[in-house]
């Protein structure tokens, strides 16, 4: 966290988010908290950075460890995520999204990103289709909370096989929403 607060304070010391007129934005129980610190901190508010990592931290680093598998690299990727967030926040749009899904998506990608390059994919190494095993390891993955290791293991595929794939198919989906 002082890390992070530290790489923050040296990119804000002379930058400030640009300021959105977020009166019009509706309010619902569920995006209210993550609504008022973002006004926090487009307003410069100093407290309002710490307020937002106390907040979402515990969850997506939850959310990181299960797609990375080890702790050490969790804790990296949950920094650099947190710097991308705040260097996003002015273009976040509170009225298409809520915060945390907003977060969410800049989280998977860093950690997607932080899974090492390795193995081949080869459609005869799973003996299955291309689209149903990225249905199944994603499914298992993100909806069931496995881990990348228990998701290979329930596919019967190799981890080395898994993380490219799932690498490639994240990064397509990411090319295609955007």
């Amino acid at each position: 966290m002082v890390l992070l607060l530290c790489e923050i304070n040296k990119l804000s010391l002379f930058t400030v988010l640009p300021t959105k007129d977020d009166s019009n934005v509706p309010h619902t129980p569920g995006n209210n908290g993550g609504h008022n610190i973002v006004v926090a901190i487009r307003q410069g508010d100093p407290e309002a950075i710490s307020k937002l990592y106390d907040q979402y931290a515990g969850v997506l680093f939850g959310f990181i460890n299960r797609i990375v598998d080890d702790p050490f690299i969790a804790e990296s990727v949950l920094q650099h995520s947190f710097i991308l967030i705040w260097k996003g926040l002015a273009m976040y749009e509170p009225e298409k999204e809520r915060l945390l899904t907003w977060m969410l998506k800049i989280t998977m990608r860093v950690s997607i990103n932080a899974l090492p390059e390795t193995g081949t994919v080869n459609k005869a190494d799973t003996g299955i289709s291309d689209l149903q095993y990225l249905n199944d390891a994603i499914s298992l993955v993100f909806f069931k909370g496995l881990s990348l290791q228990d998701a290979a293991e329930k596919l019967e595929v190799p981890l080395d096989v898994l993380i490219p794939k799932m690498k490639k198919a994240f990064k397509q989906l990411d090319g295609g929403l955007s």
